[in-house]
């Protein structure tokens, strides 16, 4: 969810006037790489699939061949797509980010920090919490301010059901 979290106000900040043309879906019953889609109406689509875990590599378990297949799902509906592992083994990441050639053209490898506690996420890894100042309207670097956005959209995010698309707008509207 901290992930979701940092997407949010990412996408925020990109799609701010356009809130409505950016939807989020998670578990996605029929897809390969499946813990988080987000779709762009008439755009693109980014599928995400989020592993923390020590042991992680394309040639062990289905990594390789969940994303041998989305890429064909995707490339058969005729999408405009990518494809994105994020992980949070900092250590392995120089080993992940050779991705296999028959998906290297439609993927990304993403690290994303574990942490157990939204606090930590936020003070422990400055990506989170620059994105997280970018869409406070006032511009404040205030951290109980910043934090406190960061739980509101955790929040938000905790509130919907999310298996079915859910807009940008309708997150916003939550926090």
């Amino acid at each position: 969810n901290y992930y979701a979290v940092f997407q949010i106000a990412l996408l925020l900040n990109s799609y701010h006037k356009k809130l409505d043309d950016v939807y989020l879906t998670t578990q996605l019953s029929n897809a390969y790489v499946d813990d988080l889609l987000i779709d762009v109406v008439n755009s693109s689509r980014t599928y995400h699939q989020i592993k923390d875990v020590k042991n992680l590599s394309w040639n062990k378990g289905k990594l390789k061949f969940d994303f041998k297949r989305q890429k064909e799902t995707c490339l058969d509906n005729k999408e405009v797509f990518s494809l994105k592992l994020v992980h949070s083994n900092q250590t392995i990441h120089q080993e992940l980010v050779k991705i296999p050639k028959e998906f290297s053209d439609s993927a990304q490898v993403e690290f994303f920090p574990a942490y157990n506690e939204l606090g930590l996420l936020y003070w422990h890894y400055s990506p989170f919490k620059d994105a997280i100042a970018e869409i406070v309207a006032d511009g404040s670097d205030n951290d109980d301010v910043l934090y406190g956005v960061a739980g509101s959209i955790l929040g938000a995010w905790e509130s919907v059901n999310t298996e079915n698309p859910i807009s940008l707008k309708q997150i916003k509207e939550n926090i």
